[in-house]
């Protein structure tokens, strides 16, 4: 199979290292503001890291309880 489409070997690989879905029902919600806090450190100067994932954390967990 892997002579005929190579590119499938590095998909079926990749299977080692996935996993399912934490099994939330606000995951997306948690996982939508994670992106947002990851992009708001890389783009804005004045949001440090830190800042940015604390508040995501405290977002995330108001979301879990």
């Amino acid at each position: 199979m892997y002579e005929e489409v190579p590119q499938f070997k590095v998909a079926v690989d990749q299977l080692e290292y996935a996993g399912p879905r934490p099994l939330n029902a606000n995951y997306s919600e948690a996982q939508n503001i994670l992106r947002d806090a990851i992009t708001s450190a890389l783009i804005q100067e004045d949001v440090t890291t830190q800042e940015a994932l604390d508040e995501a954390a405290e977002r995330i967990n108001g979301l879990l309880k």
